[in-house]
């Protein structure tokens, strides 16, 4: 077995590998078996829908949940669904079984990173990378929560192993095996559908011989198809238009946009937004038909009528949510710890909101990392891809709603690029070349402190303090 560099891994990386994956394990088993109630009724916001959706799968046969008097057939992808279903059948009804299984996929999650981040680095710098997901807080406690980030982070790092294979060793096996991981990946956050097709047109930019990239391509387009059409079909068939996942597009759409919207998922919950601004924003949902195709086109209608009326506005709406993704995230975590509370958890108030601003700041330290980290990054390499993931991300949260979880689910590919950074060429420039990079390094770590300075909101981090 050897590094990315050509050196062969030592037994001591080895086994330092192996140890970062088990306290991985131990870290998410901790937390989510301490931390969160095995009570259904204690589950918060999107739990509770997942595993609706699981039930009514195992029982009735069919993907779908009540919100009122509606059935709703396609606000959720089908993926994560399906692993509940699968796996509250195997291991009964037990909240904590589910949880104990995504704490074995952190892991696995973990162990993937340094796979992949051996391939063009030395065993050493792997483990740096590695360690980002095994002890990011904000990843260690995502296990605990009913969400498909859980299944979606592993999907995505099998899917760049298949592309490094890919690249190396060309063939269509391996090409179709890329397609099928990518559609279960779009079938777990639709988000992912188009990363392929942006990825292969880099590809072609790059690429030499580019009629040697048809082949694959097509393969790779093919397994893709084999797992989405038949969700397409389902819901032409259902709404009378294919589509991946149609409710709920057009309310992050209008949630973002809205005029005087500020940006984020959860500011007009936890009154972080002005009255006038939650008003506009809840008449606008008020208006909205009942049935579930119809609301989601009205609100989708309402959002871009909006940035139509103000392109301005949404393109520093769009900056101020990449703000609030790569900060703190002083608001997605008061409103899960509100929401936790409300919800009962077992943890104190006091010692549930330390450990949420804790956490917070540890995103501020990774984020602060990888800029520094950026400027040294050959973008050329295999480092780009991971960009490329990170760049299309922030694209998306321009334009629609920004969430941690995004940001949660980039934290391997942070920690590849972080893994890249040394601070001898950061800090001790010796060529012009180096000089460059350090000072472009300083001025983005400089942007981010910035960026926290200005987005959060210091008297409501007094308040919990």
């Amino acid at each position: 077995m050897t590094a990315g560099d050509g050196t062969p891994l030592s037994g001591r990386v080895r086994w330092a590998a192996a140890v970062v994956v088990g306290l991985a394990v131990a870290l998410r088993l901790l937390t989510a078996l301490t931390a969160f109630s095995n009570d259904p009724e204690r589950l918060v916001i999107d739990e509770g829908y997942y595993i609706e959706l699981a039930d009514n799968l195992r029982t009735e046969g069919e993907l779908f949940r009540m919100r009122g008097g509606d059935v709703l057939r396609s606000d959720r992808t089908p993926a994560y669904p399906v692993f509940l279903a699968g796996a509250r059948s195997v291991f009964g009804e037990s909240i904590h079984a589910v949880r104990i299984l995504q704490c074995l996929l952190g892991g696995l999650s973990v162990w993937l990173t340094f796979m992949l981040a051996r391939t063009h680095m030395s065993g050493r710098r792997a483990l740096i990378a590695m360690a980002v997901p095994a002890f990011y807080p904000l990843y260690i406690i995502r296990a605990g929560l009913i969400l498909n980030t859980n299944i979606y982070v592993p999907l995505i790092l099998v899917f760049f192993l298949l592309i490094h294979q890919l690249k190396s060793k060309p063939t269509l096996r391996t090409a179709l095996a890329a397609g099928i991981v990518a559609g279960a990946a779009t079938l777990t956050r639709p988000e992912f559908l188009l990363f392929p097709a942006v990825l292969g047109i880099l590809a072609c930019v790059r690429s030499g011989d580019r009629r040697a990239l048809l082949a694959p391509a097509l393969a790779l387009a093919a397994g893709m198809a084999a797992l989405v059409a038949p969700w397409l079909v389902r819901n032409a068939i259902i709404h009378d238009g294919a589509f991946v996942m149609q409710s709920n597009q057009g309310q992050h759409l209008w949630t973002g946009n809205y005029p005087g919207a500020p940006g984020d998922a959860t500011s007009y919950i936890i009154g972080s937004a002005d009255e006038e601004s939650v008003a506009i924003l809840m008449a606008g949902v008020a208006s909205a038909p009942p049935g579930e195709l119809e609301r989601d086109e009205h609100l989708r209608a309402l959002a871009v009528d909006a940035i139509r009326e103000r392109p301005i506005a949404f393109a520093t709406r769009g900056f101020r949510k990449l703000g609030y993704l790569w900060n703190i995230d002083i608001r997605d975590l008061i409103f899960w710890g509100q929401s936790m509370k409300t919800m009962g958890h077992p943890l104190p108030a006091a010692a549930l909101m330390s450990a949420l601003l804790l956490l917070g700041i540890s995103s501020f330290v990774l984020i602060l990392l990888f800029a520094l980290a950026l400027p040294q990054v050959d973008l050329r390499g295999p480092p780009g891809m991971y960009m490329l993931l990170v760049a299309y991300t922030c694209a998306l949260i321009f334009v629609f709603v920004g969430h941690v979880q995004y940001h949660i689910a980039l934290a391997p590919f942070l920690g590849m690029v972080i893994a890249k950074w040394s601070p001898s060429e950061t800090f001790k420039p010796q060529t012009a070349g180096r000089r460059r990079r350090s000072a472009l390094s300083v001025l983005l770590a400089i942007a981010f402190v910035a960026n926290v300075l200005l987005i959060n909101e210091w008297d409501l981090i007094a308040e919990l303090l």
